[in-house]
């Protein structure tokens, strides 16, 4: 555990990130949201992974950044489920929103 720097600052751009993610149907056009998920899937392939998560935790660790997270706050998590939700899910469910909230709900976006 001394290897990685839990809560340094790869840790905060992790979250930034995430947060980022996470409001953005109200932040970005669900066009630039469509190209973010294209690009997450493109690191996935080429990387193996987050690069956030490869930087923070090392190329050898084989466990998420949630899944690390949680762990150490004392959850049991199931790598796999926790992977395909977080992988397969929910990009798709914020871009449904995106579309949504933009689309047939008339909101603009900041961007």
């Amino acid at each position: 555990m001394s290897k990685n720097k839990d809560f340094g600052l790869i840790f905060w751009v992790h979250i930034f990130v995430i947060c980022l993610m996470y409001s953005s149907p109200f932040l970005f056009s669900w066009k630039i949201i469509f190209a973010g998920i294209l690009v997450y899937y493109l690191q996935l392939l080429i990387f193996g992974g987050c690069v956030l998560t490869i930087k923070e935790l090392g190329a050898e660790r084989k466990e998420g950044f949630n899944a690390y997270y949680l762990r150490r706050l004392g959850f049991r998590v199931n790598e796999r489920k926790l992977s395909f939700v977080l992988d397969y899910i929910v990009p798709w469910a914020i871009l449904a929103f995106a579309l949504v909230w933009q689309l047939f709900l008339k909101h603009s976006p900041l961007f």
